[in-house]
């Protein structure tokens, strides 16, 4: 064999062996990269608790914060944690004199949260009434371990207006 066949054996050994690195190293990345995802998962500790109502709920007396009574959920924390809260409904609003409008805040072991909250309402009765979807969603870091409980206030200026299909979904991350 001659010098240019010695130099195109030696380079085609090194591809081969660079092949075979970069194969090791591609498999092995892989399953670390599995191994930090499955440690991922099991190291995040999440339980969910969810309630709905159908409702309707009538706002009544207009003006006074209510608890809706039939949307409560219940939940026990093992140890401290994060949880993430959402609320939906359909509010249903009909008009009166300047704004008609619904209030909606969380309330977490009988303490109401002002921020956020939800706002839904109409001017000066543009229609005879309107259906209005609301979505209010809340993060809490560091709640203590325990027993805890989520519920919903909410409040009007005009005692027909109503909430209905109302679900309130609380999960925990520790």
């Amino acid at each position: 064999m001659g010098k240019g066949g010695t130099v195109l054996g030696l380079i085609g050994i090194i591809i081969g062996g660079g092949g075979l690195a970069f194969g090791f190293i591609s498999w092995n990345s892989t399953n670390t990269i599995q191994n930090n995802l499955d440690n991922f998962e099991n190291s995040i500790m999440s339980k969910a608790w969810y309630n709905e109502s159908y409702g309707p709920f009538v706002i009544t007396p207009d003006t006074t914060l209510l608890e809706i009574p039939s949307l409560i959920v219940n939940f026990t924390l093992e140890s401290n944690a994060s949880i993430y809260l959402s609320f939906t409904c359909r509010a249903t609003i009909f008009p009166s004199s300047g704004h008609s409008r619904v209030f909606i805040y969380f309330k977490i072991d009988s303490e109401r949260i002002n921020e956020p909250s939800a706002q839904v309402g109409n001017y000066y009765g543009a229609s005879l009434g309107d259906s209005l979807s609301v979505n209010l969603q809340h993060f809490i870091e560091n709640i203590v371990a325990g027993s805890h409980n989520v519920t919903m206030e909410v409040s009007t200026t005009n005692s027909l207006n109503f909430l209905n299909e109302m679900s309130i979904f609380v999960q925990s991350f520790t």
